[in-house]
């Protein structure tokens, strides 16, 4: 859902999963794949960033960002996919152990009434902190 030109709520059918409390628990942004759509037919690149309350917010992360990442469209083609991978996985401590009940937002660094997003993947992945 486009909240305005820069930010879209993300509505994901969540499974209901609860994390134990007594544990701590990591979630890093393994994969995300947007399908745009520009609606004046002329592309724009951007810089993306993907929020959740899920995360912790501190002075290093007041955003509560787990994901940023750039995108370059190529003007005049209908092929607007935006794919991201990250080459180093950037995990970040859960605040909220219950994982349905959490928001996702994504953003754009600059707005763009034109942009529509019709598709969006998202893979997530969760790990237990284990001290040795």
């Amino acid at each position: 859902m486009k909240i305005d030109d820069w930010t879209y709520k993300l509505n994901f059918d969540l499974p209901v999963i609860y994390l134990d409390d007594e544990k701590e628990y990591h979630i890093a942004a393994r994969m995300i794949l947007l399908d745009c759509t520009f609606t004046d037919g002329y592309p724009t690149s951007q810089f993306w960033s993907l929020q959740s309350d899920i995360v912790d917010k501190s002075a290093i992360n007041p955003q509560q960002e787990i994901s940023s990442f750039y995108t370059k469209f190529k003007s005049g083609s209908d092929y607007n996919l935006a794919y991201y991978e990250p080459s180093i996985l950037r995990k970040y401590k859960i605040q909220i152990t219950s994982f349905h009940s959490s928001h996702f937002i994504l953003t754009t660094l600059k707005p763009d009434p034109a942009l529509e997003i019709s598709f969006v993947e998202i893979l997530l992945e969760f790990a237990q902190y284990a001290r040795i």
